[in-house]
């Protein structure tokens, strides 16, 4: 079975980054492979990397610092 990895530089994304999931994770749950979400956490100095834990917890999403 194919893969596919989204990756997505963050930066203080608080305001969207929930939008950002939920649109992303919808465009990907069309697709006929298995997808992963991989967001990179520039140095947020917001609720970013907050939102983002929440978001790994409850769907196929991970976080990674930079």
């Amino acid at each position: 079975m194919k893969k596919l990895a989204v990756i997505v530089p963050c930066y203080n994304e608080e305001l969207v980054i929930a939008e950002s999931y939920r649109r992303t994770r919808e465009a990907l749950h069309k697709l006929p492979v298995l997808t992963e979400i991989i967001y990179i956490n520039d140095g947020s100095r917001d609720r970013t990397r907050l939102m983002l834990d929440e978001i790994a917890e409850i769907g196929r999403a991970s976080c990674r610092e930079r």
